[in-house]
């Protein structure tokens, strides 16, 4: 199931307060709470396995500030892209220690259930877009017989 059906479907629980719980740790009100994911990544990462641990199901990368106009205050103009990009870089790699984690917990035939629904998944995809892409060939070809064209 994909996020937006996840979304339509389920109530899912995300992360918040990042600045907050930054600032709980120790980090001053005067540090720039983006820059933190170049120089204490670590700190960043931890707070993301954190809010994974208490149950959030959807984490949001450390970036809400991470703009030209709010970081160039701070004289990180230059590091828009590479914050935005380690902020992504750490929320990442938290989801996939989290699932790899979840992974490692199930029983051989939980995983061997999970891995058959991911073929499933995968095969029903490969299957939606060739059905797709037939469809577009057919109505193009209609599309020429109608105009004298093929």
């Amino acid at each position: 199931m994909n996020f937006l059906d996840r979304l339509k479907n389920e109530i899912l629980v995300g992360d918040g307060a990042v600045g907050t719980m930054l600032y709980a740790k120790g980090v001053g009100l005067e540090a720039n709470f983006d820059h933190l994911n170049l120089a204490r990544p670590e700190l960043v990462l931890k707070l993301h396995e954190e809010y994974i641990a208490a149950g959030a199901q959807v984490i949001e990368t450390n970036t809400f500030g991470a703009n030209s106009f709010r970081l160039g205050r701070h004289g990180l103009l230059d590091k828009v892209r590479e914050i935005n990009f380690a902020g992504a870089q750490l929320a990442r790699e938290a989801a996939k220690a989290a699932e790899k984690a979840k992974f490692d917990a199930m029983s051989d035939e939980e995983k061997a259930a999970y891995a058959k629904k991911q073929r499933e998944e995968r095969t029903a995809k490969r299957a939606a877009k060739k059905a797709e892409e037939r469809a577009a060939l057919i109505a193009q070809l209609k599309k020429e017989i109608a105009e004298g064209k093929a």
